[in-house]
C-alpha cells in the first residue's frame, strides 16, 4: 500500500501508560504500595511518601543538619548545608507523626506548591526543594540570616518615614505579587518577614504561607486563618492526591502573564509543541531559558500529563548536580512556559568537535557527569529514559564548565514492582530489554554506555541504515571492542563499556558502581593520552550527515513524475481531510485507522516524527512522498542530480559551503558548525566543496539518523 517507513514500526502495538498527574507544581499521585525492595543507585528503598507522593530520599545524603534556628507546633527549622555546593539553607522539618489528620497533610501539600508557585519572586523566600523520608518532610529554602523585621528596628534605634515607606513598599509587593499570582497570604504579619542579610539594605522576604490558599475566581473566602481547619475549600481539595480523586478534573493555578515577569527576547530552538526562548528576570535582570508549549498543541491526556510530570520531575531534581536548575512553570490561555538555567556553553558533542582533540581522561570526565545524573535519578526515585548526548547541555563556554541535563520529557518516577513496557528513547541509546517491553531504571546505565562508547570511538555500538536494523543490532547484542580505533583504548575503559553495557540488566553495572570504577573515579586510570583524531571525524558524521540527506530526499520527492507516485498522491489526499495541504496527526492517526493499521498513539507520534522533516508539527504533501515512497525510487540517477541542482544554485557543478548554508538554513535544519561539518564529512577530494560524485557517494552510502526519536517528539 506504498507505507514504506510507515510499515518498519508495525512491531510496536502496546498503548503508552496514561500517568494522572495533577498541574505544575503539585506533587504526582501515590501509586499503588507495594512491598518489593528496589535498588536505588545509593542504596536503600524506593517507596513513595504518604505526604508528598513521591520516592522516600535521605536528605541527610544531600544537605548536612547543622544548628536548630528555630521551633514550632509541628516542627523545627534548622541551619543545613548542602553538600554539592557548600552553599546554606534553611530545612523546616516537619514530623509526619504529627500529620495525622488529612486537613494537616492538605496544609503542609498546600504550603509547599505555593512556595514553588512564588519562588523567585521580589520578596520572597526562594524554595529550594521538598523531599519526604519515613519520619519527616523537609522543606528547603533560602537562608534568611538577617533576623525578624521588628528585632532589625528595635536594634537600629531610630528609623525615619523614609524608611518605614521602603519597609512598607517590599510588604505591599508581597502582596502584589501574591495576588498577581493568584494567592492570597491570609496571615500577613511581622513576625512572617525575614530580612536576607544582616546588611543595613537587606530585602524582606516573607518566609511562612502555611495558611496561604489560591484565589478562587467563582467565590470569596471569609475565614479567619484561625480556624482555616473547620472546613475543606476547593484549592485544599486540589491538593488531594488519592488514587480515586486522579479520576476527577484537578483544579488549575491561577493563570499567569509570563510576560510581566519576563522579558522574552531571541528564539533559542523550536520543536514540535513549541518555542524555547532566551528571557530576563524583569526584577533581577537574570538571564533564563524559557521553554514555551503551545496549549493548542497539547490535547490530549497522555500529552497534558507528560507536561505536567515533566515539570514535577524537574522540580524533584533541581538542584541537584549536573541538572539544569528549574526556575518556575507558568501557565497563560496560550502557553504553558517552563523556565530554567540557561546553558550557554551548547551541546557536548559540538564542544568535543569544535575543541578538536580530547583524552581517554577528559572522555571519562565527561562520562562521570553523565553517570552522575543517572545516578541522582535513580537516588531520588527517577528513570529518565532518553539519556542522550542532545540532551546535556554545557553551562557556559569556559573549558572546564559542567554538563547539565536538561530534558526529562521521556522521565518518569520509578513504581516499585512495576515492569515498564512502553517502548520510549531514542533508537542508538535504547537498551534492548525497552525493545522487549520489560525493563527498569538498568536502561540508563545502558544509555550512559552508548554515549560512552560515542565518545571513545566516534561511532555507536550498534549500527543500522533503518530504525529496524538498529534494533536488530541492539538485540543481537554483539558488541565490538576489536577494531580501530579499540586497539589504542586502555583495557579499563573497554572494561566498563563491558559492563555498562552487559546485555542482561540484572549483571549490567549500576550507576554507583560506575562511578567507583578505575576508569571513571577523578584521578584514576584514564590516561591522558589524546584520542586519535579519526574518532572526531566519526563523531562529525555521525552528529551531522543525516541532515544533508533528509533534505535531498524530500527535494528529490518534490521532483517525482505522476506516474513515479500513482496511488501516493490519492492517499495523501484521503488523509488531508481538512485540504489544508498538511496532515495533523489527528488525520495521520484517522487515516491509518481506515487503512487498518492497529498502531498505538505513541506509535502513529514516531512515524510523525520520522517524516515530519522540517519538524513544524504537520507532514507536507512532499514529507508524505519522502516517507512512503520506495527508496529505490528516490535514488535514482536522475532524481539525484536534480536533487544535487537543486543545492547547486549557481549551476557550477560544485555545491558550496554558502549553497549549503542557504538550503538548510532555509529549512532551520542546522546551525554553522553543522553545515561545515557536512562539507567536511561529504567532501571527500578536501577541494572546499562538493561535486556530484561526492553527493551521490553520500545518498547511496548507509547515513547515520542521529534524529531517530522512537519515543514523543524531545523539543516541545
Amino acid at each position: 500500500m506504498g507505507l514504506g517507513l510507515f510499515r518498519m514500526f508495525n512491531c510496536f502495538s502496546s498503548k503508552p501508560r496514561e500517568i494522572p498527574i495533577i498541574l505544575g507544581s503539585e506533587t504526582p499521585p501515590r501509586p499503588k504500595q507495594r512491598q518489593r525492595k528496589e535498588e536505588l543507585g545509593g542504596g536503600g528503598e524506593s517507596k513513595i511518601g504518604g505526604i508528598l507522593g513521591r520516592p522516600y530520599v535521605d536528605i541527610n545524603t544531600m544537605y548536612e543538619m547543622k544548628k536548630e534556628l528555630g521551633r514550632g507546633q509541628s516542627g523545627v527549622t534548622y541551619l543545613c548545608i548542602e553538600r554539592s555546593t557548600g552553599r546554606e539553607y534553611a530545612c523546616k522539618t516537619i514530623a509526619r507523626g504529627k500529620l495525622v489528620r488529612k486537613e494537616e497533610i492538605e496544609d503542609v501539600r498546600r504550603e509547599i506548591m505555593i512556595l514553588q508557585h512564588l519562588s523567585g519572586q521580589p520578596n520572597i523566600v526562594e524554595f529550594r526543594g521538598a523531599y519526604e523520608d519515613r519520619q519527616n518532610v523537609h522543606v528547603v529554602m533560602e537562608l534568611c540570616s538577617g533576623g525578624e523585621l521588628f528585632d532589625r528596628i528595635i536594634d537600629k534605634g531610630t528609623y525615619s518615614e523614609r524608611e518605614a515607606a521602603r519597609l512598607m513598599r517590599q510588604i505591599v509587593t508581597v502582596v502584589h505579587v501574591c495576588h498577581f499570582m493568584g494567592v492570597i497570604h491570609r496571615d500577613l504579619k511581622p513576625e512572617n518577614f525575614l530580612l536576607a542579610s544582616k546588611g543595613s539594605l537587606a530585602p524582606l522576604k516573607a518566609t511562612d504561607f502555611g495558611v496561604s490558599v489560591f484565589i478562587e475566581q467563582e467565590s470569596q473566602s471569609h475565614m479567619n486563618p484561625i480556624h482555616r481547619r473547620r472546613r475543606q475549600t476547593e484549592a485544599n481539595k486540589a491538593c488531594q492526591h488519592t488514587v480515586q480523586q486522579n479520576q476527577r478534573r484537578p483544579r488549575r493555578k491561577a493563570l499567569t502573564d509570563i510576560n510581566e515577569l519576563y522579558r522574552l527576547e531571541r528564539e533559542l530552538g523550536r520543536g514540535q509543541f513549541g518555542v524555547t526562548y532566551l528571557c530576563t528576570e524583569k526584577a533581577t535582570g537574570r538571564q533564563y531559558a524559557c521553554k514555551s508549549i503551545a496549549r493548542r498543541k497539547v490535547t490530549r491526556k497522555n500529552e497534558m500529563d507528560d507536561v505536567k510530570r515533566e515539570i514535577m520531575i524537574l522540580q524533584h531534581l533541581t538542584g541537584q548536580p549536573n541538572i539544569v536548575e528549574f526556575k518556575g512553570a507558568y501557565e497563560d490561555r496560550q502557553h504553558v512556559h517552563l523556565v530554567m538555567e540557561l546553558c550557554r556553553g551548547g551541546e557536548l558533542f559540538d564542544r568535543i568537535i569544535a575543541r578538536g582533540s580530547y583524552s581517554e581522561r577528559e572522555a571519562a570526565s565527561i562520562c562521570r557527569q553523565i553517570v552522575n545524573v543517572v545516578h541522582v535519578c535513580h537516588f531520588m526515585g527517577v528513570m529518565h529514559r532518553d539519556l542522550k548526548p542532545e540532551n546535556f547541555l554545557l553551562v557556559s563556554r569556559d573549558h572546564n564548565a559542567p554538563l547539565k541535563a536538561t530534558d526529562f520529557g521521556l522521565s518518569v518516577f520509578i513504581e516499585e514492582d512495576k515492569v515498564y513496557k512502553e517502548i520510549v528513547g531514542s533508537a542508538y541509546y535504547v537498551a534492548p530489554e525497552v525493545l522487549k517491553r520489560n525493563y527498569g531504571k538498568e536502561i540508563d546505565v545502558w544509555s550512559a554506555g552508548v554515549i560512552l562508547y560515542i565518545l571513545l570511538s566516534g561511532v555507536p555500538p550498534f549500527w543500522g541504515e533503518t530504525e529496524k536494523q538498529i534494533f536488530d543490532a541492539i538485540l543481537e547484542g554483539k558488541l565490538d571492542l576489536e577494531s580501530a580505533p579499540w586497539p589504542s583504548i586502555s583495557a579499563a575503559a573497554k572494561d566498563l563499556i563491558r559492563k555498562m553495557l552487559a546485555y542482561e540488566p540484572k549483571k549490567r553495572i549500576t550507576a554507583s558502581a560506575a562511578l567507583e570504577h578505575p576508569w571513571m573515579k577523578e584521578g584514576g586510570e584514564a590516561s591522558d593520552k589524546p584520542i586519535d583524531n579519526a574518532v572526531l571525524s566519526r563523531m562529525k558524521q555521525f552528529r551531522a550527515m543525516n541532515k544533508m540527506k533528509k533534505l535531498a530526499l524530500k527535494v528529490i520527492a518534490q521532483n517525482l513524475s505522476e506516474e513515479e507516485i500513482k496511488g501516493l498522491k490519492q492517499m495523501f489526499n484521503n488523509m488531508d481531510t481538512d485540504r489544508s495541504g498538511t496532515i495533523t496527526f489527528e488525520e495521520l492517526k484517522s487515516g491509518l485507522s481506515r487503512l487498518g493499521s492497529k498502531l498505538s498513539e505513541t506509535e502513529i507520534r514516531q512515524l510523525m516524527d520520522a517524516a515530519d522533516v522540517d519538524k513544524n508539527g504537520t507532514i507536507d504533501y512532499y514529507e508524505f512522498i519522502t516517507a512512503t515512497m520506495h527508496r529505490h525510487k528516490l535514488e535514482k540517477e536522475e532524481n539525484l542530480y536534480k536533487a544535487f541542482q537543486y543545492f547547486d544554485k549557481d549551476s557550477s557543478g560544485y555545491i558550496t559551503r554558502d549553497e549549503l548554508r542557504h538550503a538548510l538554513t532555509e529549512y532551520q535544519m542546522g546551525d554553522e558548525a553543522t553545515i561545515d561539518e557536512v562539507i567536511d564529512d561529504v567532501d571527500t577530494d578536501k577541494d572546499g566543496k562538493i561535486n556530484y560524485e561526492e553527493f551521490v557517494a553520500m545518498m547511496r552510502k548507509g547515513t547515520l539518523d542521529n534524529e531517530g526519536v522512537i519515543g514523543k517528539e524531545r523539543t516541545r
